[in-house]
C-alpha cells in the first residue's frame, strides 16, 4: 500500500512547479492557497490509493483523470487565461513524464519480470525524488524568470503555441513505457531508450531557456515602440511649440507697426478703425498648441497628444495632474499606463455621441503614501455587461492595453480595479510610493 500512496504523492511536486511561475496571478493569497491544496491532496491523495489497491488498478487509470481534475481547480485559482494555465500545466506533466521514463527504465533493470503498471517502490522512490528535486532546481528560475513572463505576455497565440510541443513529448513519453520491462533487454534497446530520454530531458530545458529568451525580446520590442511612441508625441510637441516661439516672434516684430497705425488712427479719432483694427490683430495672433499639464515634459507630451485627439472628436477631456515628487516608476513605463487609460476611454467614448462623450483623468498623491490614477469615461455598456466589475484582467474580454497596465502597476506593487455602471467606466490604479 505504502508504494501506492507514493506513485500518486508525485502530484505534490507537480503542483508546486505548477504554482512557481503563477505566484502573481493567483486570486487568493499564497498561505490560503497552499492549505486548500494541502487539503485537497490529504483527501485526493489516500482515496485514489485506496481504490487503486482495493481493485488492481493500473496507476494511469487513476492518474489520469485526478490529474484533469487538479488542472480545472488549477486553472480556477488563477487569474490569467487558459491558454497560460495549459502551457504551464502541459509542460510540468511532461517533465514528469520523462521521469517517469528514467524511473522505469531503472525499474526495470531491478524487476525485469514485472511492467510497467507494476506499483514498485523503487520506481515510486525515484520518480518522486526526481519530481521533488525538480521543484527544488526550479523554484528560483519559475518564481522570477517564469513569472514574469506570465505577467507581461498577453499574446495568447504564442502561449497555444507551446503546448503541442510539450504536448508531444508528454505522448511519446508515455507511449514509448512498455508493457513489459524485459523490452528493455532485448539486444541494446535499453541503451537506446535511455538516450531517447535523456535527449528528451535536454530539449525540454534548450525549449523553455529558447522560449524565455524569445518572449523576452518580444517585451523588449514592445517596451521600445512604446518609448518611441513617446518620443514622437515629444517631437510633435517641441515642433508645436517652436511653432508657436517663431509665430509670436513676428508678432513682436510687427508690434511696433501695429502702435503706429493705431496711432494713427487715435489722431484722427476715428474709434471705429481702431475696433476693427484691434479685432484684427488680435485674430492675427498665434495660438498657442501646447498645453501645460504638468512638469513632466514626457508626460506633458502624451497628454497634449490625446487632448488634441479628444478635442478634434468633440470629446469633453478634463485633465488634472499631481504628480508626487518621487515616483518608483520610469516615465516611459507612467507615460505607457496614462497613455493606454486614455486611448481605452476615447475609443470607448467613439462610439457615443458627440454630446455624450466625456472623459476624466485625474492624479493625486494621498498621504504622501500612495499615488492615485482615477479615469471616469462615458461608454455604452451592453445589457449582458452591466454592473460588472473587472476583477480579472482578460485580453479578450476588457480593453487593450488593460492587462499592461495591470502589470505595470504590480511590478511596483500596486493594485488596479476596473469598474463599470451603466454609462461610464471606471479606472482606477493605486501604486505605492516609497
Amino acid at each position: 500500500m505504502l508504494n501506492i500512496v507514493l506513485t500518486f504523492l508525485i502530484v505534490v511536486p507537480s503542483a508546486f512547479l505548477c504554482l512557481f511561475p503563477m505566484k502573481n496571478q493567483l486570486k487568493v493569497p499564497l498561505s490560503h492557497t497552499l492549505i486548500r491544496m494541502g487539503i485537497l491532496f490529504a483527501a485526493a491523495i489516500p482515496t485514489v490509493s485506496y481504490l487503486a489497491f482495493r481493485f488492481s488498478l493500473a496507476p494511469n487509470t487513476l492518474l489520469f483523470p485526478m490529474v484533469m481534475v487538479f488542472y480545472i481547480i488549477y486553472h480556477l485559482s488563477l487569474r490569467v487565461h487558459i491558454s497560460k494555465s495549459l502551457s504551464v500545466f502541459v509542460s510540468v506533466l511532461s517533465l514528469l513524464s520523462i521521469f517517469s521514463s528514467f524511473s522505469s527504465y531503472f525499474d526495470a533493470y531491478r524487476h525485469p519480470e514485472l511492467g510497467a503498471d507494476s506499483y514498485t517502490l523503487d520506481f515510486a522512490l525515484l520518480h518522486l525524488s526526481l519530481g521533488f528535486a525538480a521543484m527544488l532546481l526550479l523554484a528560483f528560475p519559475l518564481q522570477k524568470y517564469g513569472s514574469r513572463i506570465i505577467d507581461q505576455l498577453d499574446i495568447l497565440s504564442v502561449w497555444y503555441c507551446t503546448i503541442p510541443f510539450t504536448g508531444l513529448i508528454l505522448a511519446v513519453n508515455m507511449l514509448m513505457r512498455p508493457v513489459k520491462y524485459e523490452t528493455y533487454h532485448i539486444n541494446n534497446v535499453g541503451t537506446a531508450v535511455l538516450l531517447i530520454f535523456s535527449l528528451f530531458l535536454v530539449l525540454w530545458v534548450m525549449m523553455h531557456v529558447i522560449f524565455y529568451f524569445i518572449v523576452t525580446a518580444i517585451l523588449n520590442a514592445s517596451k521600445m515602440k512604446e518609448e518611441i511612441h513617446i518620443l514622437e508625441m515629444q517631437k510633435n510637441q517641441f515642433l508645436a511649440q517652436q511653432r508657436y516661439l517663431e509665430e509670436t516672434s513676428r508678432a513682436r516684430h510687427d508690434f511696433r507697426q501695429s502702435i503706429r497705425v493705431l496711432h494713427g488712427l487715435a489722431e484722427r479719432g476715428d474709434i471705429g478703425a481702431i475696433s476693427s483694427y484691434l479685432d484684427q490683430y488680435v485674430d492675427s495672433l498665434p495660438t498657442k498648441d501646447v498645453r501645460t499639464f504638468c512638469n513632466d515634459q514626457a508626460l506633458n507630451a502624451v497628454l497634449n497628444h490625446y487632448w488634441h485627439f479628444a478635442q478634434l472628436k468633440s470629446i469633453r477631456l478634463h485633465i488634472s495632474i499631481d504628480l508626487p515628487e518621487q515616483l518608483q516608476m520610469q516615465d516611459f513605463e507612467l507615460c505607457g499606463m496614462i497613455g493606454n487609460l486614455l486611448e481605452n476611454a476615447i475609443n470607448a467614448s467613439l462610439r457615443l455621441s458627440e454630446k455624450e462623450r466625456f472623459i476624466s483623468l485625474s492624479t493625486l498623491v494621498k498621504n504622501n503614501s500612495q499615488f492615485v490614477i482615477v479615469v471616469t469615461n462615458t461608454y455604452h455598456a451592453p445589457s449582458s455587461s452591466r454592473k460588472r466589475i473587472y476583477h480579472m484582467i482578460d485580453p479578450e474580454k476588457t480593453g487593450t492595453g488593460l492587462t499592461s497596465i495591470t502589470s505595470t502597476a504590480k511590478k511596483y506593487g500596486g493594485i488596479t480595479r476596473f469598474s463599470q455602471d451603466e454609462k461610464m467606466f471606471y479606472s482606477n490604479i493605486l501604486i505605492p510610493l516609497k
